[in-house]
Protein backbone atom coordinates (compact mmCIF):
# COMPACT_ATOMS: atom_id res chain seq x y z
CA UNK A 1 0.00 0.00 0.00
CA UNK A 2 1.51 3.43 -0.96
CA UNK A 3 1.69 5.80 1.38
CA UNK A 4 3.31 9.07 2.33
CA UNK A 5 3.91 10.89 5.80
CA UNK A 6 5.13 14.35 7.15
CA UNK A 7 9.14 14.57 8.16
CA UNK A 8 10.20 13.39 11.08
CA UNK A 9 12.22 15.99 13.68
CA UNK A 10 13.95 15.74 17.00
CA UNK A 11 15.63 18.26 18.96
CA UNK A 12 18.37 16.36 21.34
CA UNK A 13 19.74 17.92 24.29
CA UNK A 14 22.45 16.29 26.11
CA UNK A 15 24.67 17.24 29.14
CA UNK A 16 27.94 15.31 29.34
CA UNK A 17 30.89 15.33 32.28
CA UNK A 18 34.30 13.83 31.43
CA UNK A 19 36.47 13.20 34.33
CA UNK A 20 39.70 11.42 35.15
CA UNK A 21 41.50 11.23 38.84
CA UNK A 22 44.66 9.58 40.18
CA UNK A 23 47.10 10.15 37.41
CA UNK A 24 43.79 9.06 35.22
CA UNK A 25 43.89 5.61 36.59
CA UNK A 26 40.07 6.35 37.09
CA UNK A 27 37.73 7.30 34.79
CA UNK A 28 34.45 8.41 35.10
CA UNK A 29 31.99 9.74 32.79
CA UNK A 30 28.66 10.84 32.38
CA UNK A 31 25.93 11.54 30.27
CA UNK A 32 22.03 13.29 30.23
CA UNK A 33 20.16 13.07 27.42
CA UNK A 34 16.55 13.97 26.58
CA UNK A 35 14.88 13.69 23.05
CA UNK A 36 11.69 15.21 21.70
CA UNK A 37 10.20 13.41 18.49
CA UNK A 38 7.91 15.46 16.69
CA UNK A 39 5.61 13.57 13.59
CA UNK A 40 7.38 10.13 14.51
CA UNK A 41 7.41 7.86 11.76
CA UNK A 42 6.22 4.53 12.31
CA UNK A 43 4.51 1.75 10.18
CA UNK A 44 0.95 0.59 11.06
CA UNK A 45 -0.64 -1.86 8.98
CA UNK A 46 -4.62 -3.40 7.79
CA UNK A 47 -5.81 -6.41 7.94
CA UNK A 48 -7.20 -7.87 5.27
CA UNK A 49 -8.11 -11.23 5.19
CA UNK A 50 -4.74 -13.32 5.62
CA UNK A 51 -3.07 -10.47 4.63
CA UNK A 52 -1.02 -7.40 6.35
CA UNK A 53 -0.52 -4.48 4.30
CA UNK A 54 1.77 -1.77 5.56
CA UNK A 55 2.06 1.67 5.66
CA UNK A 56 3.85 4.73 6.90
CA UNK A 57 2.10 7.05 9.60
CA UNK A 58 3.04 9.96 11.81
CA UNK A 59 2.55 8.75 15.18
CA UNK A 60 2.70 12.02 16.80
CA UNK A 61 5.50 13.07 19.53
CA UNK A 62 8.04 10.76 21.53
CA UNK A 63 10.06 11.67 24.35
CA UNK A 64 13.33 9.95 25.50
CA UNK A 65 14.84 10.88 28.70
CA UNK A 66 18.58 8.68 29.48
CA UNK A 67 21.40 8.97 31.71
CA UNK A 68 24.53 6.86 31.39
CA UNK A 69 27.70 6.43 33.55
CA UNK A 70 30.72 4.72 32.69
CA UNK A 71 33.90 4.10 34.45
CA UNK A 72 36.75 2.04 34.81
CA UNK A 73 39.73 2.14 36.95
CA UNK A 74 43.15 0.77 36.65
CA UNK A 75 43.50 -1.11 40.16
CA UNK A 76 46.80 -2.42 39.67
CA UNK A 77 49.26 -2.34 37.26
CA UNK A 78 47.80 -4.80 34.70
CA UNK A 79 44.72 -5.08 36.09
CA UNK A 80 41.60 -2.93 35.00
CA UNK A 81 37.62 -2.80 36.13
CA UNK A 82 34.94 -1.19 34.66
CA UNK A 83 31.27 -0.84 33.71
CA UNK A 84 28.65 1.06 32.35
CA UNK A 85 25.00 1.98 33.44
CA UNK A 86 22.37 3.31 31.11
CA UNK A 87 18.75 4.28 32.52
CA UNK A 88 16.55 5.42 29.58
CA UNK A 89 12.40 6.30 29.59
CA UNK A 90 11.35 6.22 25.90
CA UNK A 91 7.94 7.03 25.78
CA UNK A 92 4.78 7.92 23.54
CA UNK A 93 2.92 11.11 23.87
CA UNK A 94 -1.13 11.26 24.15
CA UNK A 95 -3.02 10.81 20.84
CA UNK A 96 -0.90 8.30 19.28
CA UNK A 97 -3.50 5.57 18.45
CA UNK A 98 -2.34 2.66 16.40
CA UNK A 99 -3.55 -0.72 15.17
CA UNK A 100 -2.62 -3.54 17.69
CA UNK A 101 -2.14 -6.16 14.52
CA UNK A 102 -0.71 -8.97 16.56
CA UNK A 103 -3.78 -9.75 18.51
CA UNK A 104 -6.21 -8.69 15.69
CA UNK A 105 -8.86 -11.20 14.84
CA UNK A 106 -8.53 -12.31 10.78
CA UNK A 107 -11.90 -11.77 9.10
CA UNK A 108 -12.92 -13.46 5.60
CA UNK A 109 -13.75 -10.37 3.36
CA UNK A 110 -15.90 -9.16 2.19
CA UNK A 111 -18.51 -11.06 4.13
CA UNK A 112 -16.26 -11.06 7.69
CA UNK A 113 -14.34 -8.14 8.50
CA UNK A 114 -10.94 -8.50 10.10
CA UNK A 115 -11.68 -7.21 13.92
CA UNK A 116 -8.40 -4.90 14.64
CA UNK A 117 -8.63 -3.00 18.16
CA UNK A 118 -7.16 0.82 17.60
CA UNK A 119 -5.54 2.00 21.04
CA UNK A 120 -4.31 5.08 22.10
CA UNK A 121 -0.61 3.94 23.16
CA UNK A 122 0.30 7.99 25.18
CA UNK A 123 2.45 6.93 27.88
CA UNK A 124 3.61 3.55 26.51
CA UNK A 125 7.11 2.64 26.88
CA UNK A 126 8.67 3.14 22.98
CA UNK A 127 9.66 -0.30 21.25
CA UNK A 128 12.96 -2.09 21.77
CA UNK A 129 13.65 0.76 24.69
CA UNK A 130 14.87 -1.39 27.81
CA UNK A 131 14.59 0.82 31.18
CA UNK A 132 18.24 -0.77 32.30
CA UNK A 133 21.00 -2.25 30.80
CA UNK A 134 24.82 -2.67 32.66
CA UNK A 135 27.92 -3.93 31.75
CA UNK A 136 30.77 -5.07 33.91
CA UNK A 137 34.39 -5.98 32.83
CA UNK A 138 37.75 -6.65 34.12
CA UNK A 139 40.82 -6.71 31.75
CA UNK A 140 44.07 -8.38 32.88
CA UNK A 141 47.64 -8.48 31.39
CA UNK A 142 50.35 -10.10 32.14
CA UNK A 143 54.13 -9.77 30.71
CA UNK A 144 55.75 -12.72 29.82
CA UNK A 145 59.39 -11.46 29.33
CA UNK A 146 60.93 -12.26 26.00
CA UNK A 147 57.93 -14.99 25.24
CA UNK A 148 54.93 -12.52 24.76
CA UNK A 149 52.71 -11.59 26.86
CA UNK A 150 48.83 -13.05 28.04
CA UNK A 151 45.69 -10.67 28.32
CA UNK A 152 42.37 -12.02 29.89
CA UNK A 153 39.24 -10.19 29.08
CA UNK A 154 35.55 -10.64 30.95
CA UNK A 155 32.53 -8.86 30.46
CA UNK A 156 28.74 -9.31 32.03
CA UNK A 157 26.19 -7.79 30.32
CA UNK A 158 22.39 -7.14 31.61
CA UNK A 159 19.43 -5.66 30.08
CA UNK A 160 15.77 -5.56 31.11
CA UNK A 161 12.51 -6.25 29.19
CA UNK A 162 12.26 -4.72 26.03
CA UNK A 163 8.53 -4.94 24.13
CA UNK A 164 8.35 -5.65 20.40
CA UNK A 165 4.90 -3.54 20.18
CA UNK A 166 3.75 -0.19 21.04
CA UNK A 167 0.83 -1.90 23.65
CA UNK A 168 3.21 -2.95 26.18
CA UNK A 169 1.88 -6.22 25.43
CA UNK A 170 3.78 -9.04 28.27
CA UNK A 171 3.21 -11.68 24.99
CA UNK A 172 5.08 -9.33 22.69
CA UNK A 173 8.10 -8.86 24.87
CA UNK A 174 11.80 -10.43 25.81
CA UNK A 175 12.20 -10.62 29.61
CA UNK A 176 15.32 -9.49 31.35
CA UNK A 177 18.62 -11.19 30.57
CA UNK A 178 22.28 -11.51 31.24
CA UNK A 179 25.24 -12.62 29.57
CA UNK A 180 28.97 -13.27 29.83
CA UNK A 181 32.08 -12.93 27.47
CA UNK A 182 35.52 -14.35 28.09
CA UNK A 183 38.33 -14.36 26.06
CA UNK A 184 42.07 -15.27 26.87
CA UNK A 185 45.17 -13.87 24.38
CA UNK A 186 48.73 -14.48 23.88
CA UNK A 187 50.55 -12.44 22.30
CA UNK A 188 53.89 -13.42 20.96
CA UNK A 189 57.20 -11.55 21.00
CA UNK A 190 56.84 -8.13 18.86
CA UNK A 191 52.98 -7.90 19.45
CA UNK A 192 52.63 -9.10 15.57
CA UNK A 193 50.71 -12.61 15.99
CA UNK A 194 48.21 -13.66 18.77
CA UNK A 195 46.16 -17.02 19.77
CA UNK A 196 42.95 -16.49 21.44
CA UNK A 197 40.74 -18.59 22.95
CA UNK A 198 37.14 -17.48 23.50
CA UNK A 199 33.81 -17.72 24.70
CA UNK A 200 30.57 -15.39 24.02
CA UNK A 201 27.13 -16.35 25.88
CA UNK A 202 28.71 -18.63 28.30
CA UNK A 203 25.70 -19.24 29.90
CA UNK A 204 23.61 -20.40 26.71
CA UNK A 205 21.56 -17.47 27.20
CA UNK A 206 18.07 -17.32 24.80
CA UNK A 207 17.98 -13.77 23.84
CA UNK A 208 14.95 -13.05 21.33
CA UNK A 209 16.26 -10.19 18.82
CA UNK A 210 12.79 -9.87 16.82
CA UNK A 211 9.77 -10.54 17.48
CA UNK A 212 6.44 -10.31 14.99
CA UNK A 213 3.15 -11.95 15.28
CA UNK A 214 0.42 -12.01 12.26
CA UNK A 215 -2.67 -13.71 12.66
CA UNK A 216 -3.10 -16.51 11.61
CA UNK A 217 0.14 -17.66 11.26
CA UNK A 218 1.30 -16.91 14.65
CA UNK A 219 4.49 -15.70 16.37
CA UNK A 220 8.16 -15.97 15.10
CA UNK A 221 11.06 -14.69 16.81
CA UNK A 222 14.99 -14.32 15.97
CA UNK A 223 16.62 -15.20 18.40
CA UNK A 224 20.91 -13.68 19.52
CA UNK A 225 23.99 -16.95 18.62
CA UNK A 226 23.79 -19.31 21.37
CA UNK A 227 27.05 -20.12 23.13
CA UNK A 228 30.17 -19.73 20.94
CA UNK A 229 33.32 -21.24 21.65
CA UNK A 230 36.75 -20.49 19.62
CA UNK A 231 40.20 -20.18 18.88
CA UNK A 232 41.33 -17.42 16.79
CA UNK A 233 44.69 -16.46 15.65
CA UNK A 234 45.65 -13.49 14.13
CA UNK A 235 48.75 -11.56 12.32
CA UNK A 236 49.53 -8.05 12.55
CA UNK A 237 51.50 -5.83 9.95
Amino acid sequence: MASAANPESIWNYELGLRTQFFDRRLTLNATAFHYDYRDLQIFNGLLQGTQVLTFLQNAGRAKVDGLELEGSFLAVEGVRIGGTLSFLNGRYSQGTVLADLANAIPGRPPATPAIVQYLDVGGNRMIQSPRFTGTAFVEIEVPLGSVGRLQFYADYFRQSRRYFTAFEDPTMSAPAYDTINARLTYHLPGDNIYIAAYVRNAGNTLVTSIMSRQPPFGTTETYAPPRLTGIEVGFRF
